[in-house]
């Protein structure tokens, strides 16, 4: 049921409406909805979504590779040996279609790679005038715990 959501589903349509590139994190507690907003935001929209796990990292570059060919319909992506998740989003880069990139429960990524947090803060910076299009949604359930283990250097 999507209730009272109606504010935070036009913040994110303005976000989308908007010119360039953009980085949002959506946060808050476990079963509050987060993941049912995104999910009716990304109704009708060219999406990646993308559910994060705690298996090893080349498991979840291997399923993510798999995810993003499926949503951009890319058969060749699937054949190829990419990884990195650098060398998947400037894959994602060359396609210079609007779409939505949604990683959910990112928390798990952080748990896997230490470095995640700073190897996406690179990919947002070096890759931004090359995804004029797109929007990227991280969500996690604890921001505070995550934005302290970023600042201490350890997400």
């Amino acid at each position: 049921m999507f209730v009272n959501r109606e504010k935070e589903l036009k913040i994110l349509e303005n976000e989308y409406n908007r010119d360039g590139f953009k980085f949002c994190i959506i946060y808050g507690r476990r079963r509050v909805g987060k993941t049912t907003l995104i999910r009716k935001f990304l109704k009708n929209k060219k999406h990646i979504y993308f559910l994060a796990t705690l298996e090893n990292e080349k498991i979840l570059l291997e399923k993510f590779k798999e995810i993003v060919a499926e949503s951009l319909e890319d058969e060749f992506l699937k054949g190829i040996n990419l990884t990195s998740f650098e060398s998947i989003f400037k894959y994602i880069a060359r396609k210079k279609e609007k779409l939505v990139v949604v990683i959910d429960e990112f928390q798990y990524l952080s748990k896997v790679n230490l470095a995640i947090a700073s190897i996406f803060q690179s990919i947002a910076e070096n890759l931004n005038t090359e995804l004029p299009k797109n929007i990227f949604f991280f969500q996690r359930k604890d921001l505070k715990k995550g934005l302290k283990r970023l600042q201490k250097g350890t997400v």
